[in-house]
């Protein structure tokens, strides 16, 4: 789950697999900040709306983290649940597509906590030379590879921005990591520079995009002041689902 802490109090919950069809869209429009536009290849744009498919089941109702006393967001919950539902994901995701599959799972066994998981590194490293047989890769395929990855964790990072950081949003309590991909770098070195119009208006400078995005975000807000896992049960039985429009365009030209 995204949990943007909104500057009144409440809490805007997105399911993360949500978050994931906004990578794809970003990836589906795609057009580069170079001379030559470049088009991604379908099965990057696949694996980019589907790379969080992993999450379906956790993100059915939010869990309560009685510590923080608040509810889990996904850079916060509990790690062997997390595995199990990444592995369980990957299935999934392989029997839909087997070169999304082969980029989720380096995508997943890439973030630090999992890297120090052995068990998993070492069945992924397994599933990953399976899924390269089956498609036939050539080591000259490598760069394309390592190309495509790097792709899908900028369309993540950006997606995440997105979900996070508009104006009625509070900074306060988002990853830090969030904050410093403001203007998150993409696979060919260069620079995007999001900006906020408004709540549901962002510029993006150079703009690599097609053309202007008019994206549909499902969520469910809740009030801030819960007080424990049966008071979060209860709000998110009872929160109606919304629906944010969100507007990407380009950055306008000063005269």
């Amino acid at each position: 789950m995204l949990v943007q802490y909104r500057r009144d109090g409440r809490l805007r919950l997105f399911r993360q697999h949500d978050h994931a069809l906004l990578a794809g869209e970003l990836a589906a429009s795609w057009t580069g900040i170079g001379r030559m536009p470049t088009e991604l290849p379908f099965d990057l744009v696949l694996a980019a709306a589907l790379h969080d498919l992993a999450w379906n089941e956790l993100d059915e109702r939010p869990e309560w983290d009685k510590e923080a006393r608040r509810p889990f967001a996904f850079h916060s919950y509990p790690l062997k649940p997390k595995l199990a539902a990444y592995r369980d994901g990957l299935d999934r995701l392989e029997r839909i597509h087997p070169y999304a599959a082969l980029l989720g799972s380096l995508h997943y066994t890439s973030f630090p906590e999992v890297s120090k998981v052995t068990a998993l590194q070492e069945a992924e490293a397994e599933r990953c030379r399976k899924l390269k047989d089956t498609l036939q890769m050539e080591p000259d395929q490598e760069a394309r590879l390592a190309r495509d990855l790097s792709y899908l964790k900028f369309f993540d990072i950006l997606s995440i921005l997105l979900c996070l950081t508009p104006p009625s949003a509070s900074t306060d309590e988002q990853p830090e990591w969030v904050s410093t991909a403001r203007h998150p770098e993409t696979p060919d070195g260069g620079h995007l520079h999001v900006t906020w119009w408004d709540d549901d208006v962002v510029h993006v400078d150079p703009f690599p995009f097609r053309d202007s995005l008019e994206v549909r975000l499902p969520f469910r807000e809740l009030p801030g002041d819960l007080d424990g896992p049966k008071a979060l049960a209860r709000a998110w039985a009872q929160a109606s689902p919304g629906y944010w429009w969100l507007c990407i365009r380009q950055a306008p030209r000063l005269a």
